[in-house]
């Protein structure tokens, strides 16, 4: 064993120390965090089966689909989040938690304005000021499935028109309220602190913090809950049509909202724009329009 790997593994036990230290004094975010990402899993596995079983039913609901996508990778990310936080890699887990957050308020929008789904996948194919992907896109068989031809015979002015809109600020915009988003501003510049080559974040492995990790884990536990039921109000034809038990569904969410409420820290995500608040399945209680 050279001296690097000696190093390797004084680094490891350090961290699988840290993990034992954390599952100790927070069991009870575990079997939260747990349940959630299980149910998650159960809940794509539904989902996806659909989908992949009748092309015909996906190719009606490219919206649905694609809020599906976001759910499925947000998924992932949470339970990537959930491994480095247990080891205190707290920098290496907000950029995983950084894409949920950014994925929640583009789900919504998605399923209260689905008819706009083929602007937000052409915005997803523009890189900075570069079109050449944008084009490509536009010009190849899979834009032909959800543009008509009319719409993209001038491919360079469809791409400006949807350059400045499909962001996520943009997409806070048009769905929360002014109260709502100056409390996103300020979560989302946490994030994107810790997200970027800022000199401000420690790099290195700070150690174990109980109070650090533990937030942490209540924010993995805030989005999972919001990748639920942003999911869920993007599915409203599949539950409908009773191809899903929409039931089950917001009977979990609603048990996993009143876990979360009762630790007492309830952050929200909930559209809370006038025009749009109505159509959400899932809101909390005691609002003028319950």
């Amino acid at each position: 064993m050279n001296d690097y790997h000696k190093e390797y593994c004084k680094f490891h036990n350090m961290c699988m120390n840290i993990e034992m230290k954390s599952i100790e004094d927070h069991i009870h975010h575990y079997e939260i965090i747990e349940e959630m990402i299980g149910f998650q899993y159960w809940l794509h596995e539904k989902v996806a089966t659909i989908y992949n079983s009748d092309m015909e039913y996906s190719k009606n609901h490219i919206a649905d689909v694609f809020i599906h996508q976001l759910f499925y990778h947000n998924m992932m990310s949470l339970y990537a989040s959930f491994l480095t936080s247990q080891q205190s890699l707290l920098h290496q887990t907000i950029p995983n938690l950084r894409t949920v957050y950014e994925s929640i308020p583009k789900m919504y929008y998605i399923s209260f304005f689905p008819s706009e789904i083929k602007y937000i996948i052409l915005r997803d194919h523009i890189e900075g000021n570069d079109n050449t992907k944008a084009v490509k896109y536009l010009k190849s068989e899979n834009a032909l499935t959800i543009f008509k031809p009319n719409e993209i015979n001038n491919t360079e002015e469809l791409i400006e028109q949807v350059k400045p809109k499909y962001f996520f600020k943009w997409f806070t915009r048009k769905i929360y309220s002014e109260i709502q988003i100056r409390q996103l501003k300020s979560t989302y510049g946490l994030l994107s602190t810790s997200s970027h080559s800022s000199t401000i974040r420690r790099q290195l492995v700070k150690g174990y913090s109980k109070e650090d990790i533990g937030d942490t884990f209540e924010f993995i536990e805030l989005l999972s809950f919001f990748n639920i039921v942003a999911e869920l109000n993007g599915h409203t034809a599949m539950i409908e049509e009773k191809k899903i038990s929409g039931i089950e569904i917001s009977t979990f969410a609603e048990k996993m909202r009143a876990e979360l409420i009762k630790d007492g820290k309830m952050g929200s995500l909930f559209p809370d724009h006038p025009d749009i608040v109505k159509k959400v399945m899932i809101h909390p209680p005691g609002h003028p329009w319950d």
